[in-house]
């Protein structure tokens, strides 16, 4: 998992979660966002974060379905 999405993770969500979801990043990462334990209002903070310190704009909002999306979208914004 990127460290910028860790970042963002531990950010959002609680420890427990934060420690499963890296725990099984791999099965997971293509699941929807709902399905890794996320709720709305947290993932609305985690793609708060990604308009306010990456420029996310509104296409790529609805591109981002998943935690590889966002991890994705990560590392094409660190490449800037």
């Amino acid at each position: 998992m990127l460290l910028e999405l860790e970042k963002l993770l531990k950010e959002h969500v609680s420890e427990d979660l934060f420690l499963e979801i890296k725990e099984n990043y791999d099965n997971w990462k293509s699941w929807s966002i709902f399905s890794t334990g996320i709720d709305s209002l947290s993932y609305m903070g985690i793609l708060v974060d990604l308009e306010a310190n990456y420029n996310l704009s509104e296409e790529k909002l609805h591109e981002i379905n998943n935690l590889q999306d966002i991890e994705l979208f990560l590392i094409e914004e660190c490449k800037k």
